[in-house]
């Protein structure tokens, strides 16, 4: 028998009653935090029967969780395109932070939650946001030293610097996501500066490295010249 066409299969619908469930966790967790949200409450929102929800997460952990690893996974995506597209390491950090800032304003209700998770959640929450900022960071320091390499402009401790860099652009979009509109901008043009200023540091303690090292090595091809 041919198979019907024109609507979305098993897979398919399977996906969207899934992405109904997270997005109706994040539209309620919004209103009144993750932790105080029941299944019926998110079964209801989304439109699907209670029973619905076990074809798709054991529980609500599983959810939160699910959606803490989705937005993860997402964001390293889009700031890896954002970089492809990037030829200075300077560009790189203003990329970012506008990649940052255009998925953090689309999707506010997620942030919500992780922002909020990341500090008074759960511990397998806690965890599991530090897990993917982690990798946040690792992604991006290894961008930021393959960037500055290639235009001669070398950075000391790439990974503390990316980590720095990260954890200033979630406080930043954290305080964005708690002001108005008017302030935004402003908001945003400081955590610039702010990674400019990191950047700099960073580039006066390699170069300040480099020229110890030139001065070891002659101070050692003096006394072997002794």
């Amino acid at each position: 028998m041919a198979k019907p066409s024109g609507g979305p299969d098993r897979a398919e619908k399977k996906r969207m009653v899934r992405r109904s469930i997270c997005d109706a966790a994040l539209r309620l967790s919004s209103i009144k935090g993750f932790s105080g949200l029941s299944l019926r409450e998110i079964t209801r929102e989304a439109g699907i029967a209670a029973p619905s929800f076990y074809n798709h997460f054991t529980d609500l952990e599983d959810l939160g969780l699910a959606i803490i690893d989705e937005a993860g996974v997402t964001l390293r995506q889009l700031l890896r395109r954002a970089r492809k597209t990037t030829t200075s390491g300077e560009s790189v950090v203003r990329r970012s932070v506008e990649t940052f800032d255009s998925y953090l304003r689309n999707n506010a209700e997620l942030f919500h939650f992780l922002f909020a998770e990341r500090v008074g959640g759960t511990r397998a929450f806690r965890l599991a946001i530090e897990r993917e900022m982690g990798h946040i960071i690792e992604d991006y320091a290894e961008a930021l030293a393959e960037a500055s390499a290639s235009i001669n402009r070398p950075i000391a401790h790439p990974l503390y610097v990316a980590d720095l860099i990260v954890n200033c652009a979630f406080n930043a979009g954290a305080e964005v996501l708690s002001t108005d509109e008017s302030k935004r901008n402003e908001i945003g043009e400081r955590a610039i500066t702010q990674i400019r200023i990191i950047m700099y540091g960073a580039e006066m303690l390699a170069a300040k490295a480099s020229r110890r090292d030139i001065n070891e090595s002659e101070n050692a091809l003096s006394s072997d010249a002794e």
